[in-house]
């Protein structure tokens, strides 16, 4: 169903977006006005592609998957495609006027999504003349990888919208969840952000240290929670044994509704990560490149297993 794809800005989701329909044979435009961004991008994205056709993960090959790709900086002319992914930076009023400015480039009948990670979709939409095309489509990163993908609708998308983005993703081997209504942070993050309060008011407490706290997730409930989610969970656990559990545990549980300061104290002092070579671990003997390299294998070893279970029914 989905056959062009039109995806603009090559930072780090834009270009792991652009990966997956390469892979999946679709022909995708890519739009980047950062010339010396753009070429990272299709270096990043040649590579990729030609590590995993070499391990067997995917079954086309390199070149084909490029020669569908076409690049262009700006948005000149007009534009065909099926669809449109933005995936520039989350900042409303840039939203707002490159889906404007696509209306007037784009036929009626193309459909516009946005990847932001919890922006309002009808506020993006207000701009528009017709709001009723745009929709929200939240890839995770890795998002070649990562096969979950949340649809927001916005106020006025319209149905059609809605079906052929779901039927689409679904039909290329993405995992589509629509949500049934518009919240800031969607799912994913809600839940995501929920856990990493939790886990950093620990280690701000003294509690234990953070590859302690990371061990207990890890190996426990992240492990159980690939194959069983947390409110499946309360019904094996029974929601009695949760109910009483919940009742002396929820008032002491973090619901600070500001960040964490030991999380300001860290951005401060520059120390923000992997990157940096320092945030709450210390990544100074790390090749941060192979290290997620190395994740990214070892999840799509993962993901392949369990696709591989539930078809054949275990």
């Amino acid at each position: 169903m989905i056959e062009t794809v039109t995806v603009i800005g090559a930072g780090t989701m834009g270009r792991s977006i652009t990966q997956y329909f390469l892979q999946r044979n679709v022909n995708v435009l890519f739009v980047e006005e950062d010339e010396s961004v753009m070429k990272d991008a299709i270096s990043s994205i040649e590579r990729q592609i030609e590590e995993l056709e070499e391990k067997d993960f995917i079954s086309t090959r390199k070149d084909d998957c490029i020669s569908n790709l076409k690049t262009i900086q700006t948005l000149t002319g007009e534009i065909s495609t099926d669809l449109v992914i933005e995936a520039i930076p989350e900042k409303m009023p840039l939203k707002q006027k490159i889906f404007a400015e696509l209306e007037e480039k784009c036929n009626n009948t193309t459909i516009f999504a946005t990847n932001t990670s919890g922006l309002s979709i009808s506020e993006i939409a207000s701009v528009l003349k017709h709001p009723e095309r745009l929709i929200g489509t939240h890839f995770f990163t890795p998002a070649a990888i990562v096969p979950l993908v949340e649809v927001v609708k916005g106020e006025k998308t319209s149905e059609i919208v809605t079906n052929f983005v779901m039927d689409g993703l679904e039909e290329l081997g993405k995992r589509p969840v629509l949500l049934k209504k518009e919240i800031p942070g969607f799912i994913g993050n809600r839940l995501q952000h929920a856990i990493s309060r939790e886990a950093i008011s620990l280690l701000e407490s003294g509690v234990a240290s953070a590859e302690d706290i990371d061990t207990v997730v890890k190996w426990s409930i992240g492990l159980r929670m690939v194959l069983t989610g947390p409110i499946e969970q309360r019904d094996i656990n029974g929601l009695n044994v949760h109910y009483d559990i919940a009742s002396y545990l929820y008032k002491d549980l973090n619901n600070s509704s500001a960040p964490s300061p030991l999380l300001k104290e860290k951005i401060d002092k520059g120390e923000t990560g992997l990157k940096e070579k320092k945030g709450f671990y210390d990544w100074d003997k790390v090749d941060y490149k192979n290290s997620i390299k190395e994740k990214d294998e070892k999840l799509l070893e993962l993901i392949q297993l369990i696709s591989q279970n539930k078809t054949r029914g275990d």
